[in-house]
């Protein structure tokens, strides 16, 4: 008895997570069985009066809820048939595009909807989006910059046009609008190291090493907001990448190696050596990624040195296929980003 007692309290907060995984659970079924028990409450009112365009509106969004975006498109598309002038069913198409990663059919969509409905916000925010995915930065600054000029406007885009001049070599400019955005946001962390690194670009390091420094004040700052004691690890997992950004490899290089001293089966700090050491010009960084490979259990890393290995060897098809299978959604990681433009 004395034991249980002991235990009550873990056995009672083990008791307490389960039931919130319970509630987590029962809430995501009945969301998904009210969503089927909608679609089909639409199919039927739909045969009943088929030239209803808002029944159709209502089903897609039904599906497109449900992950179902083939059938979301047909609803979608069935509504445009019967009200072509609905631009909310023109919107979530285009968006349906876009997470299908057919970004080219959403660029033409989001660019019809906008000669509609020029005032649409995220529309504007998506375009860019895609024109920067698909490497047209031209295209990119230019729907930035036309929203920019309209006379009422809730967001500002300087941090993207920024961006964007700095993929096509505008550096100047690209620094004037980091400038501004630094200024609009309250908290423009990650804003201070990429100015750093356009100061670089232009060769002037008295300003890039003025910023890079600024970045760790406010990446203390940001801890000390969000109630986290800096440790001395921690800022060097900071540090050593952003050196990397900032070309300065040796430095990256020099941190990284006391990181692997602290935590020796940290697989991201082997890994990241690797990575550094091949920026560096030194080809044995493989040998720290294939060593990282060894103590990663989600195989992303697996994945970057077959792809790696693959490029080496010139089976692009192949270093594509490694990437796919492991990383899954491609624009959500920028190292398979970098490694398919290889491809």
């Amino acid at each position: 008895m004395e034991q249980v007692l002991k235990d009550l309290p873990f056995l009672l907060n083990m008791c307490k997570k389960l039931l919130i995984l319970i509630f987590l659970f029962a809430a995501f079924t009945l969301s998904y069985a009210d969503l089927q028990s909608a679609v089909d409450s639409l199919k039927l009112e739909i045969e009943k009066t088929p030239d209803d365009y808002k029944l159709h509106f209502d089903l897609g969004l039904c599906y497109a809820a449900l992950g179902e975006y083939e059938n979301a498109l047909e609803a979608f598309n069935s509504t445009l048939e019967l009200n072509k002038d609905h631009t909310q069913a023109k919107y979530k198409i285009a968006i349906i595009y876009y997470y299908m990663d057919s970004l080219k059919t959403a660029r033409d969509k989001f660019e019809d909807l906008l000669e509609t409905d020029p005032n649409r916000e995220s529309a504007y925010r998506y375009l860019g989006s895609i024109y920067g995915s698909l490497a047209e930065y031209e295209k990119m600054l230019d729907i930035y910059k036309t929203y920019d000029k309209r006379k009422e406007k809730t967001y500002s885009f300087t941090h993207e046009c920024g961006i964007a001049c700095a993929f096509l070599g505008k550096y100047e400019e690209s620094i004037n609008n980091y400038q501004k955005a630094i200024k609009q946001y309250r908290h423009p962390y990650g804003l201070d190291i990429e100015l750093a690194m356009l100061y670089q670009k232009v060769g002037d390091s008295l300003k890039a090493e003025k910023w890079f420094n600024k970045s760790f004040e406010d990446l203390s700052a940001a801890c000390g907001y969000y109630g986290r004691k800096l440790k001395r690890d921690v800022l060097l997992s900071y540090k050593s990448p952003r050196y990397y950004r900032l070309g300065k490899f040796d430095n990256a290089i020099a941190i990284i190696d006391t990181l692997i001293q602290l935590k020796k089966d940290d697989y991201v700090d082997i890994y990241n050596l690797g990575v550094f050491r091949i920026a560096s010009g030194d080809v044995d960084g493989l040998e720290d990624i294939k060593n990282a490979c060894d103590i990663d259990t989600t195989g992303f890393v697996q994945a970057v040195y077959n792809a790696i290995t693959a490029i080496k060897l010139d089976s692009l098809q192949k270093a594509e296929m490694f990437l796919k299978q492991k990383i899954g959604d491609l624009r959500r990681s920028g190292i398979a980003k970098g490694l398919l433009a290889k491809t």
